[in-house]
């Protein structure tokens, strides 16, 4: 669901009949929301430098250093990681084996293309307080023994790659089981399904739902369909073969193009301005300035890279202007007093 694999897309002719059909999309979270909160919450534009400056903060931060071919190059053709993370999840290793995109943002792109409305089943900072929570405690110290004597006559990949193929829900509740600790799956699955499905049910009541969630949130005890159930909904498998009409849905989807909105956005400084179809988010990384705005319905995306050269600093000065401190400068110290330095 949330990788890009071939794999992951095997879809048949129902999924795409019943993708038709349906008023609305539901996915786990609404991906416009993505770059929004994490820009809000760990504010890309100044924070990404506090881990390249290190312990020599202060000094690196404001030291002015002669410009680097080499860094004009790597901004050139800079390659956004977090454009790949939030459009494609491509990996260039394993590129033949991959599709486009990834599987969540398929189902939220053939939504949108047809005007289709798309709802996240979750609260995207409760969710990732939970997911947090949970990475805190993921693996048992040893998994169950059934787990353990399978591994030994297949390769955990193959294993799980098979798995997939064969949609075999119940079978991959019960590897998170024998692998994962019971805080893990609390956290990171039982608590989620129980939001997504209360949201999922107030929806269901409305409308004709496509809905799209990770496959390890659907199978066991606490699993989402079992959850379903519990609230009185008949839940059944929709089979049926890949057909040219699944092949021909794909395409079209793929190829078919919405015009988005274009407004105009500038940069912090109000030195650029540019049409855009989003919101330029800034960030910097190693005194360089990033501005990023996907548009996620058509897998498209605008960047703008900032490079400080300096030109407009002197190379030398024989004489400092003291004028600007015409007044000591005094500061409060952790312990309460005060440090006064004149210049």
């Amino acid at each position: 669901m949330h990788v890009s694999s071939k794999v992951a897309f095997r879809l048949d002719d129902v999924f795409y009949k019943a993708l038709n059909k349906s008023e609305c999309i539901a996915l786990e979270s609404d991906p416009t929301q993505w770059l929004k909160f994490m820009h809000e919450d760990f504010g890309f534009n100044y924070n990404m430098d506090n881990y390249i400056h290190g312990d020599n903060f202060y000094a690196n931060l404001f030291r002015l250093s002669a410009l680097d071919p080499v860094q004009i190059r790597s901004v050139i053709r800079f390659d956004n990681y977090l454009i790949n993370s939030y459009l494609y999840r491509k990996n260039s290793y394993v590129d033949d084996f991959e599709e486009e995109t990834y599987l969540d943002m398929f189902i939220y792109q053939a939504g949108r293309k047809n005007n289709k409305p798309v709802i996240g089943l979750e609260d995207f900072r409760e969710s990732r307080y939970l997911t947090t929570k949970a990475s805190f405690n993921v693996n048992k110290r040893k998994p169950d023994d059934w787990f353990i004597k399978l591994m030994e006559k297949k390769n955990m990949f193959m294993f799980q790659e098979d798995v997939y193929r064969e949609r075999d829900i119940e079978l991959l509740d019960s590897i998170g089981a024998a692998t994962n600790t019971k805080y893990y799956r609390e956290h990171m699955l039982f608590k989620r399904n129980a939001n997504m499905v209360h949201v999922l049910d107030s929806l269901m009541h409305k409308k004709i739902v496509f809905s799209g969630v990770g496959a390890a949130h659907l199978g066991g005890e606490k699993g989402m369909l079992h959850m379903l159930q519990e609230k009185g909904y008949t839940v059944k498998p929709l089979v049926s073969k890949q057909t040219k009409y699944a092949k021909a849905e794909k395409d079209k989807l793929e190829q078919k193009f919405t015009n988005p909105e274009l407004f105009l956005q500038s940069t912090s400084d109000g030195f650029i301005s540019i049409k855009s179809f989003d919101e330029l988010r800034e960030f910097t990384a190693d005194g360089i300035k990033y501005y990023v705005a996907p548009d996620m319905t058509n897998g498209a995306y605008l960047t703008i890279n900032r490079l400080n050269t300096f030109e407009y600093l002197p190379n030398q000065n024989d004489k400092v202007d003291l004028n600007f401190y015409k007044k000591p400068i005094i500061r409060r110290c952790a312990r309460n007093n005060y440090r006064k330095t004149r210049i």
